[in-house]
């Protein structure tokens, strides 16, 4: 027969794996560069997303002529680029669509928001806040040694909504 203590005890060990686990599964879904979610999580929110049959929008960005910005500033100078970015979106998206927004940067100039809509938004609410979003990062600028201007970019956007959303 079990002790008091040694249910106490049990119980805090399978706490210490359950946190162990979660810690381990957000780190996976994490982009390590920006710490927003990666591709992995924006897949498999999609996947329970459309299995649920919940309605939503997903915007797809990218980073125009990126591959420039890494031959002009070099790697180190185009990452803080791209947490700027990062950073930029998240807080529009965030602003804009509440908690409910998600962003993600999938691979290297890749960046998405997916939105689940609960209550009517218009299509073209989502088509001005993704043009807002899409002028505010063509406002970005960082000045980096030695050279004669400033890192920018600019970024193509585009989205679709699931079957069931009809915007």
């Amino acid at each position: 027969m079990s002790s008091s203590s040694d249910q106490s005890i049990q119980r805090a060990v399978d706490e210490v794996r359950r946190l162990i686990t979660d810690a381990v599964r957000q780190e996976q879904f994490r982009d390590q560069l920006t710490e927003l979610f990666n591709d992995a999580a924006l897949m498999e929110n999609l996947q329970q997303m459309v299995e649920a049959g919940q309605k939503f929008w997903c915007a797809f960005f990218e980073i125009d002529r990126f591959k420039e910005v890494n031959d002009k500033f070099g790697y180190s100078q185009a990452d803080a680029l791209l947490k700027r970015v990062a950073v930029t979106m998240s807080t529009l998206a965030s602003n804009s669509f509440g908690n409910a927004a998600s962003v993600y940067r999938a691979h290297g100039d890749e960046f998405y928001v997916l939105v689940p809509v609960e209550n009517d938004i218009s299509s073209d609410k989502v088509q001005a806040t993704l043009d807002s979003i899409r002028l505010s990062i063509a406002q970005i600028s960082i000045n980096v040694d030695k050279q004669p201007e400033p890192m920018s970019c600019t970024v193509s956007v585009g989205w679709v909504t699931s079957d069931a959303a009809r915007l």
